[in-house]
């Protein structure tokens, strides 16, 4: 059942409040013991949908039917999403993302790092999966004298007004949802706040961002981590070159 509760909490996060799927995952996560001991109209009925937008919204989170969700809800020590996992798949994903982030071009990570360098505040805004390697990440760059902030959206929401334009504001958020079309974004756009996002997406657009990252394509095991360490590894590593030498190779 706990990995149920963490991919629905996700959803919620990563995604606009208007959503329908927001509204179900709200439900469901309140309820999960009543909805493990109903049929699957019973469950669509509690959560105001119909059974075909109940099943829609599993397969978005990534269970394949009504079926998978019981079985998950009445496992709670199951590690993986499915008994179809692949672990051959799993580690070749894996693989994927690290290459994708290898490739990031070193002048936008140069660009980053001057960025990071000449903000006041630098703040990352992430859903909680991301905190352990945002904690290391902030540890290394304390060594080099630059403290850098994690915040989630709530603390974000309570800290905008000492924001200014003169901060530089991450956005973690795989689906690209986290931080899109709400007032704490209008907010931080009116200041004119420099907001870098590191996603999965390719497909939306985010004109109000002054630097998309793709960061790996796959997440649904929790592949997206690794892509993650390198990244932030990246970083770190231009930016102590940078601050020991003064120049960006």
């Amino acid at each position: 059942m706990e990995l149920v509760i963490i991919i629905l909490l996700e959803y919620i996060k990563e995604n606009p409040n208007t959503e329908t799927g927001v509204s179900i995952a709200k439900i469901l996560v309140q309820h999960l013991e009543k909805i493990s001991k109903m049929s699957l109209e019973a469950a669509a009925e509690f959560c105001l949908c119909s059974p075909s937008t109940f099943t829609r919204f599993l397969k978005s989170i990534g269970i394949n039917n009504f079926k998978e969700l019981r079985k998950m809800l009445n496992s709670p020590k199951l590690v993986f999403h499915t008994d179809n996992f692949n672990k051959e798949e799993y580690i070749a994903r894996i693989h994927q993302n690290i290459q994708e982030v290898a490739d990031i071009s070193d002048q936008v990570i140069k660009d980053i790092v001057l960025n990071i360098y000449n903000a006041k505040r630098v703040i990352f805004i992430a859903f909680p999966t991301n905190y352990s390697h945002l904690v290391d990440f902030q540890c290394k760059m304390m060594m080099d004298r630059k403290y850098i902030e994690i915040f989630s959206k709530l603390q974000m929401d309570e800290n905008i007004d000492s924001i200014d334009k003169s901060d530089l504001v991450f956005v973690i958020s795989y689906q690209g949802n986290f931080f899109i079309g709400n007032k704490t974004n209008e907010k931080l756009n009116c200041k004119k706040v420099k907001k870098i996002l590191i996603t999965q997406t390719s497909i939306k657009k985010y004109a109000d961002f002054y630097k998309v990252i793709k960061c790996g394509s796959y997440n649904y095991y929790g592949e997206g981590s690794h892509a993650l360490i390198l990244l932030l590894d990246r970083i770190y590593q231009e930016y102590s070159r940078f601050i020991s030498t003064g120049v960006l190779y």
